[in-house]
């Protein structure tokens, strides 16, 4: 697919320390996504291209989304992601929401957007106990304030 090779270049090019074999693992994972539309472990493993077992691409993806490399690394995919949906805008429009993710409302996500051409684009997410804690929307703002361009 043309778009995985662009991305993969993309971050490839705009994150040089990043381990090249957790990229084209994740990019595989985003192939499979796209091809499967099941956003579940089993869904995302059954899709891989190649001609493993479905066991062995499940397994595949398990390593993954458990590589606490990678989780680390989130935050340099959001600065990407964000330098490439600015482009030139001096001051973009962010939404900030907290939403339930769980049915015991004991999950919530706090998340940061940019609208654009209709949709919004995820630019910053993190998993809280909590909802509406200002500890954690300051550390939203500090996040924001290193990610965004000076000015």
């Amino acid at each position: 697919m043309q778009a995985i090779r662009f991305l993969h270049n993309a971050f490839a090019q705009a994150l040089p320390t990043l381990h090249s074999r957790r990229l084209t693992a994740l990019m595989c994972c985003v192939s499979a996504l796209l091809q499967g539309r099941r956003l579940t472990l089993t869904g995302i493993g059954r899709s891989m291209p190649g001609r493993a077992y479905p066991k062995h691409a499940i397994k595949r993806v398990d390593r993954l989304l458990g590589n606490v490399h990678l989780h680390a690394e989130r935050p340099l995919f959001y600065w990407v992601i964000l330098q490439a949906l600015l482009g030139s805008l001096k001051h973009p429009l962010i939404l900030v929401d907290w939403s339930r993710i769980d049915a015991p409302g004991k999950a919530f996500v706090l998340r940061a957007a940019i609208p654009l051409a209709g949709r919004s684009f995820p630019i910053y997410e993190r998993i809280h106990e909590r909802e509406s804690c200002p500890k954690y929307q300051k550390q939203l703002l500090q996040a924001l304030a290193l990610m965004l361009p000076t000015g």
